[in-house]
């Protein structure tokens, strides 16, 4: 078993993931950053890390993004989603609120409730920290957890603005490990594989390209993300999640396409794919506005 490190304190929803791994995992060790999620498996002080990749209601986590991006020394090796879910509490015995606390990106999903209570809000580092921290009339607000694991009274449970949102995270493993166990998926069984592309020229129909070439072998593309480079203007990398086995004929085909074109690509990591339940609700999902059109509809009309 390996020691896994995950974006800390106790009682976030990164705990909660660390957690889902259990079959991997040994000690469960809290750090104070995702960076130092990351720097604890390159540096390999764990031998595992967990960190949030995305959040089905305030999407991609970036900062995520851009450390497994730039990172020389981690891999990919597996996913989990959380269900997410708030509650808002408060210390017992204290005071009349007069401020609500917890980690921006809950924040931005409880904005219903904070604008009923018509409080000011303060940013803490973590859901988890809010509610460790919580000051005389101060409201946390937090994961279920968080309410026995740090003695505090429920205020009100399932402040969320939407009910059912996920957050997806990424098991970290060193290279060495991570290439071993990319070598030890079989081709016959779902993986995903995560890739970056950075191309070497900008234009009409460059990333086109590079995405036909998945298509046409077939190739399920289910995630694509641009992260600008840091250093250039309009130039990015893209970030793609396929549904294929890193070593199959059509992957290696696909890929040949972008060297040969000059592109530049990194292996992320890869894992066996997690199962996608089928939309149910698609309709009451899609942007507010949105219309199905016919073939002469003008977008200036939608």
């Amino acid at each position: 078993m390996s020691d896994v490190a995950f974006l800390g304190p106790e009682g976030t929803f990164t705990h909660q993931a660390a957690l889902a791994f259990g079959d991997q995992a040994g000690a469960l060790v809290p750090l104070d950053a995702i960076g130092a999620v990351y720097r604890a498996v390159e540096d390999e002080q764990a031998g595992l890390g967990v960190v949030p990749i995305e959040n089905s209601v305030e999407g991609y986590v970036t900062s995520s993004l851009d450390v497994l991006l730039n990172s020389t020394n981690a891999l990919a090796v597996g996913e989990a989603s959380v269900d997410v879910s708030f509650q808002a509490f408060q210390r017992p015995g204290s005071s009349v609120p007069q401020v609500i606390v917890s980690h921006p990106h809950a924040l931005a999903q409880c904005r219903r409730y904070i604008d009923e209570l018509g409080l000011p809000t303060r940013t803490a580092e973590s859901t988890a920290t809010a509610c460790r921290d919580l000051a005389d009339g101060e409201i946390g607000i937090g994961a279920a957890i968080c309410g026995p694991l740090y003695g505090l009274d429920v205020v009100q449970k399932t402040v969320e603005d939407f009910p059912g949102a996920q957050t997806r995270f990424l098991l970290l493993a060193n290279r060495a490990e991570g290439l071993r166990r990319a070598r030890a998926l079989k081709p016959d069984v779902p993986v995903q594989t995560m890739l970056a592309i950075t191309p070497t020229r900008t234009g009409p129909g460059v990333l086109a390209q590079i995405c036909t070439g998945f298509a046409e072998r077939g190739i399920n593309l289910t995630s694509l993300m641009s992260r600008p480079l840091k250093v250039q203007q309009a130039r990015y990398s893209f970030i793609f999640t396929v549904q294929s086995h890193p070593s199959t004929p059509a992957m290696k085909a696909a890929l040949n396409e972008s060297f040969e074109a000059g592109h530049w690509v990194k292996f992320l990591g890869a894992y066996p794919a997690p199962a996608i339940a089928d939309a149910t609700d698609l309709v009451s999902s899609v942007p507010a506005g949105s219309v199905h059109g016919d073939a002469d509809t003008d977008l200036l009309d939608v």
